[in-house]
């Protein structure tokens, strides 16, 4: 197949290609993770696949469209200026991230929206040519149904599939050893980090030595946040104190590679998550936590009892700091139930990469097209028969 992936909603980001996941000078959001891997893994089936983003600011008559092959397949990244010459082109399969501004006047046999937010921009006039919604889980589906209600009654298809991780990040040549008691805590700090507060002194009350490493560059967010009003400033007020303690670390953001390692020496992934609004629909950060043989311990928000239930030990909202910190503990004294967490994840992950996910995506495609074959050979039939 020959399928056009338009990423150009990822441009308020900083420019990506499959190079930036290499990159171990900067952060790249899960989003953009996504698109990368999924392309890459849908070329290696032998596709061609044209990725349409946010390229390196270079002029145009030095980079204008990179070739990488891969397997029986070719993937190919265009810059931004390059959709406009090509939208039109008569692709396979259209394949369109989260903003549907992009389905006007394409000519795809197949068009497909790949929504990952909780809050994707769908327009009613411009997704009429749309074959197939696909989002990251069954209650993230449900969630977007909810904000779209006409998309239920609307002749295209919504269903989900899942993320996926890649393992080269946690299989690192030298195997790390886990650091005995090291707690951290790796995504959005406005999704529960603020409940540390009141977590950690029980934690520390039982086990003194343990200690808590926050990722994602939390404080950055915090201190821009302090003065916003209601739960979010105040969720950042929490955290500016948490910072204050000796036992807890902050680091600015990292790459996927540090990150990775980073996991590989975490005792415990610990994800209080707890959203203002609706937003996760998946949480690949729980999957490198797998992949590492990390135990997690977490709460049914969103998705997350649809999703990780059977590889989490997991806590019903609200939030009870007590039962919380009683989780992590267990799992910092209970060497039984750290390996039963631990090989739980180890196993799940197998089965959640991106190399598997893609032939799923390649099923939806060729039974998408399939269909819009058959329907169109049907409109044909019916305006002959009209005619004579």
């Amino acid at each position: 197949m020959k399928i056009a992936w338009n990423a150009l909603f990822f441009a308020y980001w900083k420019p990506i290609m499959p190079e930036a996941l290499d990159d171990k000078k900067r952060m790249i959001g899960g989003g953009e993770t996504a698109v990368i891997e999924l392309t890459e893994a849908m070329a290696e089936l032998g596709h061609e696949v044209h990725v349409y983003g946010h390229c390196p600011d270079k002029p145009k008559k030095v980079w204008d469209s990179k070739v990488y092959p891969r397997g029986k397949g070719k993937l190919i990244w265009h810059r931004a200026e390059k959709w406009v010459e090509d939208h039109n082109k008569p692709f396979d399969v259209l394949v369109v991230c989260e903003d549907s501004h992009w389905f006007h006047q394409t000519n795809a046999k197949l068009n497909v929206m790949h929504i990952q937010l909780n809050h994707p921009t769908i327009i009613p006039e411009l997704v009429e040519s749309v074959n197939l919604y696909v989002c990251v889980s069954g209650w993230h589906m449900q969630s977007v149904l909810q904000l779209y209600p006409w998309m239920a009654k609307d002749s295209a298809l919504v269903t989900h599939l899942p993320e996926a991780i890649n393992l080269k990040y946690s299989q690192a040549a030298k195997p790390i050893e886990k650091t005995k008691n090291r707690v951290v805590y790796a995504s959005s700090p406005d999704r529960g980090l603020h409940h540390f507060l009141e977590i950690w002194p029980r934690v520390k009350a039982k086990v003194p030595e343990a200690e808590l490493h926050v990722y994602y560059g939390a404080l950055n967010w915090a201190t821009q946040a302090s003065h916003l009003m209601e739960e979010q400033g105040l969720a950042a007020l929490k955290i500016l104190e948490l910072e204050r303690r000796e036992d807890v670390y902050f680091y600015p953001p990292m790459d996927k590679w540090t990150l990775a390692e980073e996991m590989q020496k975490a005792c415990i992934l610990a994800y209080p998550c707890d959203t203002v609004l609706p937003s996760e629909g998946y949480c690949i950060t729980i999957l490198l936590a797998n992949a590492a043989g990390t135990p997690v311990v977490t709460t049914d928000c969103d998705a997350f009892g649809e999703v990780h239930s059977r590889y989490s030990a997991m806590l019903p909202l609200p939030l009870n700091a007590e039962d919380f910190a009683d989780a992590i503990i267990e799992l910092l004294t209970d060497k039984t139930a750290w390996r039963t967490y631990s090989v739980r994840g180890l196993r799940r992950t197998r089965e959640c990469t991106w190399d598997k996910v893609a032939l799923k995506w390649e099923k939806l495609f060729l039974e998408g097209l399939a269909h819009v074959n058959k329907a169109r050979r049907s409109d044909t039939r019916q305006e002959r028969q009209a005619v004579t």
